[in-house]
């Protein structure tokens, strides 16, 4: 009797077991977290006691700290994303543009560039309170209690995105500017994941996969065949991942806000982006009649002050939704505007518009360029105006949102623009499994757009623009110190202010928003103010470290103007890259 007992409870028990083991699962992990916490907090102050000394145990020091902190970096990142830029943000001031806030830089990135590749002692002081400061925030991330409310669903949303992270940023070098120590630290991360993984029954693929991801990591920066490890290692290892938690009966993460679709696991896979995310009216969904008729008000010169001009004068479907012209010229022929008109493919994929990065939205930027006297000399009131008298259009308003006003104007152009969403290049096509979709010359110029070339650093994959993965909640402005003529050898500085207009700060003088390489075969001539005509003199600007490479008085780029030395066979590979990303109807 006794033994059906324990039978009859085991059975009315059994539903609670899943339930039971994820709890432990969590428990597990948590405290496995913590005990990494320790190990940074502790690295942190060997670095901090290891200061002012040049010394191999002052670097040592400093490599392992950083170590530390990316067998954390996957929690962290996803959950106090505040703190994680404090601990390994950029080493340059940054401003929010909405709010005119300059942010200093702090953390490992600031100590990396005052220690390597030699001591500045000229910065002593600063590397003092920058290693006590990273002291201090290891204890306070250590004491947050953020990891408490964390559930399973949300370890496995963080180990996905610190997957994408390594896939776009950690062998790029982003945050290892200087020492290039990008490739130990991506498997650092690899082994935070891992932390998680060990809570779970032991499935042989993922263990082979995972391994073999890390062994591919054991080479040198230059040497790593980046081409390789994210289509033969990473791409395999994510798709296992993503399997494994479908047959564990975890679901991904319910609408979360995130630009990025919660249950994208490969970062090069298609419709992982959610731009209508970034519209002021979020329920203003973009609709096959919103769209239609935003294609059709895209080409209306009724918009326009003088009923003459159009958005396709300036962004022409059939020259990738540019003009070809360094600068578009002006409301009745009067000169040009004064800068380059951008393809707006793929417009929508991003958190600012305009090369200054002033709006924060595309319906903002449709009324910015509306009102403007070079562009359309115009204003929503009097287009509404206009198109009010024309009963197809009254029409058509009424169908799309009930009515015609200025919002609706703005918000139909908008769902047009929105519409013009496009990643399924060759590139996408190779990074998705085709491994013919590339050849030889095409894969060696992607290993140096993600590697010696760091073109990754800034144009990041997959967008290629300026959106930082994997929140893509930032989008950056960078200081190149573009000439005004294209010799190079005898260059003057573009007067161009840029941001710096918008922003009254030093460090966005001259600054321009990263612009996406999306089908650049088509978009020339390049830059702000349209000064290069071809890919190769882009690259060679590049390749000789921006404006002050050339020797512009540009003291506060953001590129670095140490040259790239890339060879003539390196050039073309690069070039050839990136007409892999053209992506046309």
């Amino acid at each position: 009797m006794s033994r059906c007992w324990i039978i009859l409870i085991g059975i009315l028990l059994l539903p609670t077991l899943p339930a039971w083991h994820s709890r432990t699962r969590v428990e597990d992990v948590k405290t496995r977290f913590q005990q990494r916490l320790i190990e940074f907090e502790r690295t942190a102050e060997r670095l901090e006691l290891s200061y002012p000394l040049d010394t191999v145990n002052s670097r040592q020091s400093f490599l392992n700290a950083r170590l530390a902190y990316k067998r954390i970096e996957w929690l962290v990142e996803g959950y106090d994303p505040v703190m994680a830029r404090q601990i390994n943000g950029p080493p340059v001031d940054e401003v929010e543009m909405e709010d005119q806030l300059l942010i200093e830089p702090q953390g490992f990135q600031v100590i990396e560039s005052i220690i390597f590749p030699r001591l500045d002692t000229t910065r002593l002081d600063e590397l003092q309170q920058e290693c006590e400061q990273l002291t201090i925030n290891a204890g306070l991330l250590r004491k947050h209690p953020w990891l408490n409310e964390l559930k399973e669903v949300n370890f496995w949303d963080a180990m996905r995105l610190e997957l994408a992270r390594i896939a776009t940023l950690g062998i790029t070098g982003y945050d290892s500017p200087t020492v290039r120590y990008s490739l130990p630290e991506a498997m650092a991360s690899l082994e935070g994941c891992e932390d998680l993984l060990k809570e779970y029954e032991d499935v042989p693929d993922i263990q082979r996969l995972l391994a073999e991801t890390k062994q591919s990591l054991q080479t040198e920066f230059d040497d790593l065949d980046r081409s390789a490890f994210l289509t033969q290692r990473l791409r395999p290892l994510c798709k296992a991942l993503e399997k494994y938690q479908q047959e564990l009966g975890i679901k991904s993460l319910e609408d979360d806000g995130r630009f990025l679709m919660p249950t994208a696991w490969w970062i090069f896979d298609e419709h992982l982006f959610r731009p209508e995310l970034y519209s002021p009216h979020p329920e203003w969904t973009a609709t096959e009649e919103r769209i239609a008729l935003g294609q059709k008000l895209f080409s209306e010169s009724l918009l326009s002050g003088n009923g003459q001009r159009s958005c396709a004068t300036c962004h022409q479907p059939g020259q990738a939704f540019t003009d070809g012209l360094p600068k578009s010229i002006a409301m009745g022929n009067h000169g040009s505007v004064p800068r380059n008109a951008p393809t707006l493919w793929n417009a929508a994929l991003q958190a600012t518009l305009f090369q200054d990065a002033r709006s924060a939205s595309l319906e903002m930027q449709i009324a910015d360029v509306l009102r403007n006297p070079l562009e359309m000399d115009a204003s929503l009131a009097s287009a509404v105006d206009k198109l009010s008298k024309n009963k197809a259009y009254q029409e058509a308003f009424q169908k799309a949102y009930g009515e015609l006003s200025p919002p609706q104007v703005m918000n139909a152009l908008a769902a047009y623009l929105r519409s013009l969403e496009r990643l399924n290049s060759r590139f996408d096509q190779y990074m998705r499994g085709n491994d013919a979709a590339l050849n030889l010359e095409e894969k060696r110029g992607l290993n140096l757009f993600a590697g010696k070339a760091k073109c990754a650093t800034c144009h990041f994959l997959p967008l290629t623009n300026s959106m930082l993965p994997p929140s893509y909640e930032h989008s950056d402005v960078e200081v190149l110190g573009v000439p005004a003529n294209a010799d190079l050898s005898n260059p003057k500085l573009d007067p161009d202010r840029g941001a710096g207009v918008i922003a009254n700060f030093d460090v966005l003088r001259y600054a321009f928003k990263t612009p996406t390489l999306r089908n650049v075969e088509h978009t020339g001539p390049y830059m702000h103010n349209g000064v290069f005509q071809t890919l190769e003199e882009v690259v060679e600007f590049y390749d000789r470290g921006g404006g002050l490479g050339i020797g512009l008085n540009v003291p506060n780029q953001t590129l670095s103007p140490e040259p790239l030395h890339l060879s003539t066979q390196e050039k073309s590979d690069l070039v050839a890259f990136m007409k892999t990303l053209t992506d046309l109807p």
